[in-house]
């Protein structure tokens, strides 16, 4: 599955500071099995991939 990155709300969930420079992005995700409100997906950061969430909220679906 394919998410856009529309919004952060880094003012109140900590776990979304790493994407708040990166509105518009698309990243490859899928299901926190722990946390029904978040993706998971991996990125670089600080120069190795990481595996970091994503709030629902603040991503839309891209249908190709």
């Amino acid at each position: 599955m394919k998410v856009r990155i529309i919004k952060s709300t880094n003012d109140t969930e900590w776990l979304s500071w790493w994407y708040k420079n990166r509105i518009g992005e698309e990243f490859n995700v899928y299901p926190d099995p722990d946390r029904n409100e978040y993706y998971f997906t991996k990125c670089e950061l600080y120069g190795d991939m990481q595996e970091v969430h994503i709030l629902k909220d603040d991503c839309e679906d891209i249908i190709s």
